[in-house]
């Protein structure tokens, strides 16, 4: 089996499907390993993943091997996903996976933890965009950071009460009359961001406070001595930069959010994502077997429980109360626990020597060498073209 001219050694669905948590709607995920094409490597380097789409992620054999032993708990549900999920698995990837049991060890609990923790944040961190979504973020303009401090001024329609704190610029150009194309601004030595404020109705050399709506700065104008400015200007870059990525990442959020996920939010009303409680349970029940049954078990047999929460059925803020203090007993279950406490250097040389053989004899198989030395024992890859190694 071959994806991109790469030998697939092993392709499985993962997600909600590998947990028996999918419902209508639910993406179809896959993940899995392969051996990069020695031409590939030789002409364009390491490729340690290959992204078909989002739905569809391979990762290099030699990668992949790292991230297991570095615990990552995606890429041990992928060693131990369930045979009925299993699409493609080679005789080379069988041989892997009679050796999984060695990446269980004590120091799991930080990997499974942290993953369980960033679902707790995640799920806590959702009010905002439900916010966004209702209050439909505007992208906000220079002029919208912009700030006017009065100084004394012959136009006397500005309120006693502005004088003593900042107020937006737009209002004061309204209390004012002014046209903003009428403005000019200068800079103030040593002061950050902030600027005199001139005004005339008859210099067009003033080039207003901005050169237009996609303008990321104020513009500066020449202004001359007998000109007397009306006020101080400040520029809220750091609040303007913020609000800029406040938008970017909304845009973004309803570009990419899964439509069924929001509205099962909506519907439930609890302003916390059950699908991320629904994972953080899941991980920590998941990591809390591992001491015990000496395995992982991808497949949930509470799945139906899982779904529920997913759909907002249980009061999530007790879920996410009683996740914060299971962890606490998974982390207990691990210290006590007869696993190693990490992976041993023989066991660790015994995967490089593993990922080492199995592209060795792929490569050997793949390459015709002509009396040339290919292969690079240390990276385990193939020569770059031009006698450069990987």
């Amino acid at each position: 089996m071959k994806i991109q001219g790469h030998e697939i050694i092993f392709k499985t669905l993962v997600g909600s499907h590998s947990y028996g948590t999918n419902i209508e709607g639910s993406d179809t995920d896959y993940k899995g390993v392969y051996i990069q094409d020695p031409a590939d490597v030789y002409y364009n380097g390491y490729k340690q993943q290959i992204d078909v789409t989002k739905d569809e992620v391979y990762f290099e054999v030699g990668r992949f091997l790292s991230l297991c032993t570095s615990g990552n708990p995606t890429m041990l549900e992928v060693l131990y996903a369930p045979e009925e999920c299993i699409v493609h698995i080679s005789p080379i990837f069988r041989e892997i996976m009679k050796m999984r049991d060695i990446f269980l060890t004590k120091s799991l609990r930080h990997s499974f933890g942290g993953y369980a923790i960033e679902q707790i944040r995640k799920a806590g961190g959702l009010n905002k965009k439900m916010n966004w979504e209702k209050e439909k973020v505007d992208k906000k303009s220079v002029e919208d950071m912009c700030y006017i401090y009065p100084l004394d001024t012959p136009f006397g329609n500005i309120n006693d009460n502005f004088i003593s704190k900042a107020i937006k610029l737009s209002k004061w150009t309204t209390i004012n009359n002014f046209d903003k194309e009428d403005l000019a601004l200068v800079n103030i030595e040593h002061f950050r961001d902030s600027y005199l404020v001139f005004h005339s109705m008859t210099n067009h050399k003033f080039k207003g406070i901005t050169s237009g709506e996609l303008a990321n700065e104020v513009t500066l104008s020449d202004v001359d001595g007998s000109e007397k400015p009306l006020a101080i200007l400040f520029f809220h870059k750091d609040a303007y930069s913020t609000a800029c990525k406040e938008w970017r990442d909304y845009e973004n959020w309803l570009k990419e959010r899964n439509e069924q996920r929001y509205v099962d939010i909506e519907g439930h009303g609890q302003k916390i994502d059950g699908k991320n409680i629904l994972h953080c349970i899941r991980v920590i029940e998941t990591a809390m077997e591992i001491p015990l049954l000496k395995s992982i078990n991808v497949k949930r047999e509470n799945a139906d429980f899982l779904i529920e929460i997913r759909k907002g059925k249980h009061d999530l803020k007790k879920l996410l109360a009683k996740s914060e203090s299971d962890l606490k007993l998974m982390d207990e279950a691990f210290i006590k626990s007869d696993l190693p406490d990490r992976i041993s250097e023989k066991d660790k040389e015994m995967l490089k020597d593993l990922a080492f053989r199995i592209k060795r004899e792929f490569y050997e198989t793949s390459m015709i060498s002509g009396g040339i030395e290919l292969f690079d024992k240390k990276n385990m890859l193939p020569f770059r073209k031009g006698n450069t190694r990987v």
